[in-house]
């Protein structure tokens, strides 16, 4: 139906678009976020690292959207409780969780019953840091260094007791105990601050701490730090091992902690949190009392924080991605993804794709071979990017006289199939496969279907653009200088980088370009592409001028406000028309205004 229409379908479907553009109106009716208090949920006790943070961004929260942030201190069960309980709260905005890597990814697998779905059941908001720690023992033991707790456990078996307050230190505690073979026991509390009490007063032998609740009586000496969990030793312990150098090859752990709601937190109340939380991260003074609590800023919009602990896998067919662009936009596009974690794998030919459903959640392997090689991916989840492929097999068209092929319904310029009662508009029927192609064919066969054209219009009439959403975002209208040098048309092409556009300079995003070719001899536009953010906006001021027939001269006649990425087209016509002088005009110019002075 939406492809292939006939008269009564068309205006049946332009009935159904009116009445759905009501929707959103009654949606902007509703009261403007927020306009109450929030709560923010901390999963552990008050003095934990993640409690200061809480309290920090809170305040700063308040500031920003004028509204009070209580925090909300439900410790226990591993952090379970305070995480459940945010989980079930209704998804307003007005209840937020400051988890991490024992809420969502510890829990589930240390416990043998976590009442939430750490994916299912959260909405990300954004990703706030990392909190190193360090192993840390008190100034009774009579070892000094982690080689000689070791040894110690080893020849003392079963009289040394470790504490933890959160996953970090029991999944390093157990890890030891495992590698090391040691006899120890482990004893849990609600947080950290519990627990340095204890190795204080020589309760339990060592924990693994937070910057936050262990520097402080490391640098008073009443504390021996042991061993730091990262790949590469801490700046703040430069005389302090790590972990994986000094006892258990390879090890590394590391907490981080990011803003959650429940499931199903409206888009835009996602998107003013997570950008007022990059914001506050941000600010000097915020990063410097983070930074000072030990934190690592590693901010993530909701967006990307939302792929945190995925890793996705292209398997392209083709020799490299968005082959219909062109290769240095593509290359840009590309270069954001897999710095985001993408890995592409071009020219690849799929053999076999099975499933296995051994696992919790199904396990789906596909393999391929790329360059004689054969590869194997495990995938939890598989999204097959098919096209549009016109489906008309089964509309009986044959018997309605209406020729077609496996491209389509053939029509002509106005839009009518072989049958001269019968028009098609849409993928079926055009090299255009995009939802706002087949809507301005539908504006346009309406009257030639109905009125015998009055009002309606060719297809060749239409100038269509295309964007490929991501960041950042590709725009396209016209033809590509391939398709124009292929064309054996003779033209000429302006290109400006954007990494010179103030709009750009100003929100941290100068990657992309403008190119625009025009014929030679003259500004008539034949295509153009734009890479940058918000370039499927940008890009109509474009494709108006093509429509009009306006060269690319008059773009430099437009008043654009002060500063937008759209500035670039002015540049654009601006070079063109400096171009435009011929070496005797340039001399000619010269000649009088050494007159003129």
């Amino acid at each position: 139906m939406r492809l292939c229409c006939i008269r009564m379908v068309t205006v049946v479907a332009s009935l159904l678009w009116a009445a759905s553009c009501a929707i959103p109106q009654r949606a902007a009716a509703q009261e403007k976020y927020p306009s109450r208090r929030i709560t923010l949920v901390v999963p552990f006790g008050a003095g934990s690292v993640t409690d200061a943070t809480a309290r920090l961004l809170g305040e700063h929260f308040k500031n920003a959207l004028g509204q009070p942030v209580i925090v909300e201190n439900r410790g226990g069960a591993g952090g379970t409780l305070g995480a459940n309980a945010a989980a079930r709260a209704v998804p307003d905005g007005y209840t937020l969780l400051l988890g991490g890597n024992t809420t969502h990814t510890a829990a589930p697998a240390l416990l043998k019953h976590v009442p939430y779905d750490p994916i299912k059941d959260f909405t990300p908001i954004g990703r706030i840091g990392a909190f190193p720690s360090v192993m840390v023992t008190n100034l009774k033991q009579p070892f000094a260094t982690i080689e000689g707790l070791v040894d110690h456990a080893k020849a003392n078996p079963g009289t040394l007791t470790y504490g933890h307050g959160n996953s970090t230190g029991q999944i390093t505690g157990e890890t030891m105990k495992r590698r090391l073979g040691l006899d120890i026991a482990r004893l849990p509390y609600s947080s950290n601050t519990q627990v340095v009490t204890d190795v204080l007063s020589n309760h339990i032998q060592f924990m693994i701490v937070d910057y936050v609740n262990g520097m402080p009586h490391i640098q008073a000496g009443s504390l021996k730090p042991l061993a730091t969990l990262r790949h590469q030793r801490s700046p703040a312990l430069p005389n302090v091992p790590t972990l994986g150098e000094a006892v258990v090859p390879g090890y590394q752990i590391v907490p981080w902690v990011g803003l959650f709601g429940p499931a199903g937190l409206p888009g835009d109340v996602v998107e003013l949190l997570s950008t007022t939380l990059g914001r506050i991260l941000a600010m000097p003074e915020v990063a410097q009392r983070i930074t000072g609590m030990g934190t690592e800023l590693w901010y993530q919009p909701a967006q990307a924080f939302a792929r945190f602990g995925s890793s996705v896998t292209v398997l392209n067919a083709d020799a490299r991605a968005m082959p219909r662009d062109d290769a240095d936009a593509a290359a840009l596009v590309e270069a954001a993804l897999v710095r985001d974690g993408v890995t592409f794998r071009h020219g690849v030919s799929i053999t076999q794709v099975t499933r296995s459903d051994t696992s919790p959640r199904g396990v789906t392997t596909v393999t391929a071979t790329a360059n004689g090689a054969t590869v194997r991916i495990d995938a939890d989840a598989l999204l097959v990017a098919a096209g549009r492929t016109p489906n008309v097999d089964t509309l009986g068209l044959d018997a309605a006289g209406v020729t077609f092929d496996k491209r389509g319904v053939q029509v002509d310029d106005r839009f009518r199939t072989t049958n001269p009662r019968v028009f098609a508009i849409g993928d079926v029927a055009s090299p255009f496969q995009f939802t706002h192609a087949a809507d301005a064919q539908a504006r346009l066969v309406v009257p030639n279907a109905l009125f015998f054209g009055l009002g309606g219009g060719k297809a060749s009439a239409l100038v269509i653009p295309w964007a490929t959403y991501t960041s950042p975002e590709v725009a396209h209208v016209g033809r590509t200088s391939a398709a124009l040098a292929s064309a054996g048309a003779a033209f000429d092409t302006i290109t400006l980088p954007m990494h010179d556009n103030d709009r750009g300079i100003l929100d941290g995003d100068t990657e992309g370009f403008f190119r625009v070719h025009v014929a030679r001899g003259s500004d008539r536009i034949l295509g153009a592409t734009l890479v940058c953010e918000h370039a499927g906006d940008i890009i109509g001021e474009v494709v108006t001028a093509m429509r009009r027939g306006d060269g690319l001269g008059t773009l430099a006649k437009t008043i654009r406000p002060y500063p937008t990425r759209a500035a670039i087209l002015g540049r654009a016509a601006d070079q063109y028309n400096r171009g435009r002088l011929t070496p005797r005009a340039k001399r000619q110019f010269a000649h009088f205004f050494r007159l003129a002075r």
